[in-house]
């Protein structure tokens, strides 16, 4: 019974040596697959993010000069409204790539570097995200615009109201993936899911 008790305490020592040498293979192998994506996916994810902020920083700069030229006409109040979110909405996009950036990358096969640090990261599926976020600016121009006429029963007509107006479509697109997940959740809550 002895000699069964010390060869079954022999086994688990060696287990236990056994599995801490796999553990080490595994780390070797996950390491050296990570410095692999580094060196293969490193390059093209800082192009794609330049690419993605050229493109927001140029949207920025045109919408703020359509902004600024539409921005004494009342006439054409529902384009201002339109550009004022695309600009509030890419302005968003630009802090939200900016951000995931500062935090790493993210591999097209999921690894994150560098590892333990924030979950948000730049990802190549990411950046497509980044550049349709102006277009929930112009929902969330449609929404302030529309959502006045409704409410106050009128057309816009001075330009207090123009401002007004602008001032909100501003704060729509910078919060438009905010404001667009409220209104699901508030249609999902009237009619039900």
């Amino acid at each position: 019974m002895k000699d069964q008790l010390n060869q079954l305490l022999n086994k688990s020592t060696q287990l236990q040596q056994d599995l801490i040498a796999i553990q080490s293979e595994l780390k070797e192998l996950k390491d050296g697959e990570l410095n692999a994506m580094i060196s293969l996916e490193s390059d093209v994810l800082q192009k794609r993010f330049y690419l993605v902020m050229l493109i927001l920083v140029m949207i920025i700069f045109l919408s703020s000069v359509l902004l600024y030229e539409t921005y004494s006409n009342t006439q054409n109040i529902l384009f201002a409204c339109l550009v004022a979110a695309v600009n509030g909405s890419t302005v968003s996009a630009f802090l939200s790539a900016l951000n995931r950036r500062a935090n790493g990358w993210e591999f097209s096969d999921g690894q994150k570097y560098p590892v333990g640090s924030k979950p948000d990261r730049f990802s190549m599926r990411m950046s497509i995200f980044f550049l349709m976020r102006p277009l929930l600016g112009i929902l969330a121009g449609f929404i302030i615009y529309f959502g006045f006429s409704i409410i106050s029963h009128a057309q816009v007509s001075g330009a207090e109201e123009s401002h007004t107006l602008i001032f909100w479509s501003l704060i729509a697109g910078l919060f438009a993936k905010s404001l667009i997940q409220k209104l699901k959740d508030l249609f999902d809550n009237l009619i039900g899911s």
